[in-house]
C-alpha cells in the first residue's frame, strides 16, 4: 500500500499531490525521505488536544498483537509471524468492544516489558505466540499476557494443514473473542477458503514488498505474476497489480494511460472475489479520481471507509478524499491513524 505514498506530499492541510516530477525520476530513496519528513510535518502541526489521550475508561479494552516468533527449521519463514500478528489483529478489531493499535507502534516494542504497551499505548490486553511450519502443517500457539503483571493469562494452540491459513486465523480471532466473553462475526470467506502453500509463500514476500517503499518493484511485480500463474483468482495478488498499475499511472499523470485502465480492472476483479478488501475500495477511488469520475470516486472512497470498520487504516484511505477536496475527511482519518499507531 505504502507504494503509492511516494506519489504525495503531507501537510498541515493533509494529503495531496506531489510536484510534477520528471520522467524516470522514480528515485525511491529520495521518495522515501520525502515521506518521511512530511509525515512529521503532520504529526508536527496538525490540531490536537492539549492534553495526552487518556486511555483510563473504565471496561474498555484495548489490543496489540505482536509478531509471532519461528519456530521452524527453516529461517525463511520469519515473514510468516508479522503477517500473522496483522492478519490476527484486523481479524479482532471487527469487534466493536475492542480498540486494537496497529502493528508499527506495538512492533516498535516488542522487546520491551509488558507494562511499556500500557504506558505509552494505552494497551490492556497484550497478545504474543508461536509458530512452527512442518510437513505442509502449521501450529499456531498464541497467548494473552496481562500487561500490568506480566502474567501470562490464556493460551491456545491451533494445528492444521498451511493450506488452511486463512481459517486458523479466523478461528484463533474467534477464541480470543471467546475468551474476552465477547461474540465475533463470521467470515464466510475465510472459512472456506483454501491457498497452495506455494502461493502463499510467495503472496507473503509481495506482501513485504508491497509495504515497503524501498524495496524492488520489479521484484514484487514478478512475485504478483508468479501468484496469478498459480492462482489467477487470488484476491490480494489482484489488488496489488491494481495498486502497481494505478502508480504507473499516476507518474504520467494520463487519465487515458493503459496502466490507469489496467489498474481499474485489476481491483474490480478483487473486488469481485473479495469484497471485504476495504483497501481495494480505497485504490479504486483513487483511480476513478484520476478519471474525472469524481461522483463514483467519493461514493467508493466512503464504501472503503465503511468496509475497514474499525480496522487500523493508512494514508492511502486519504488520497481519494483529498483529490476531491474534502480536506477535513482527509484529517479526520490522519488523526485517527495516528491515534491507531501513536509512535
Amino acid at each position: 500500500v505504502m507504494f503509492l505514498a511516494w506519489m504525495f506530499d503531507m501537510d498541515r492541510q493533509g494529503v495531496h499531490r506531489a510536484p510534477t516530477r520528471g520522467k524516470g525520476q522514480l528515485v525511491v530513496s529520495l521518495a522515501l525521505a520525502v515521506a518521511l519528513s512530511a509525515s512529521y510535518g503532520i504529526y508536527r502541526y496538525l490540531p490536537r488536544d492539549a492534553q495526552p489521550v487518556s486511555y483510563e475508561l473504565e471496561g474498555e479494552i484495548v489490543m496489540a498483537v505482536l509478531p509471532f516468533k519461528n519456530l521452524s527449521a527453516r529461517e525463511d519463514f520469519e515473514y510468516l509471524g508479522q503477517a500473522l500478528a496483522e492478519d490476527l489483529l484486523n481479524g479482532v478489531a471487527v469487534i466493536p468492544e475492542i480498540r486494537v493499535k496497529a502493528t508499527f507502534s506495538s512492533f516498535s516494542l516488542v522487546d520491551e516489558e509488558p507494562a511499556a504497551f500500557e504506558e505509552k499505548l494505552g494497551v490492556n490486553r497484550l497478545v504474543d505466540g508461536t509458530y512452527r511450519v512442518q510437513d505442509g502443517n502449521l501450529r499456531l500457539s498464541t497467548r494473552r499476557i496481562d500487561t500490568a503483571t506480566g502474567d501470562v493469562i490464556w493460551t491456545r494452540v491451533l494445528t492444521d494443514s498451511i493450506s488452511n491459513i486463512f481459517q486458523i486465523q479466523d478461528q484463533m480471532a474467534k477464541d480470543i473473542a471467546a475468551e474476552l466473553g465477547l461474540p465475533h462475526p463470521a467470515d464466510t470467506r475465510k472459512m472456506s477458503r483454501q491457498v497452495d502453500p506455494r502461493v502463499y509463500e510467495l503472496y507473503l514476500q509481495a506482501r513485504k514488498g508491497m509495504v515497503n517503499p524501498w524495496m524492488d518493484t520489479d521484484a514484487t511485480m514478478q512475485k504478483i505474476r508468479q501468484i496469478l500463474d498459480l492462482e489467477p483468482n487470488f484476491p490480494e495478488a489482484l489488488m496489488f497489480m491494481g495498486f502497481l498499475n494505478t502508480g504507473f499511472a499516476w507518474t504520467m499523470e494520463d487519465r487515458h494511460s493503459p496502466f490507469l485502465q489496467a489498474g481499474e480492472e485489476y481491483t474490480l476483479r478483487a473486488l469481485e472475489l473479495d469484497s471485504g478488501l476495504s483497501e481495494a475500495y480505497a485504490a479504486l477511488a483513487l483511480n476513478y479520481a484520476l478519471q474525472y469520475r469524481w461522483m463514483e470516486s467519493r461514493q467508493i472512497a466512503d464504501r472503503a471507509i465503511e468496509v475497514a470498520g474499525s480496522q487500523p487504516l493508512n494514508v492511502i484511505y486519504t488520497f481519494p478524499f483529498n483529490n476531491l477536496g474534502h480536506k477535513s475527511k482527509s484529517q479526520d482519518i490522519l488523526l485517527r491513524i495516528f491515534d491507531e499507531d501513536p509512535l
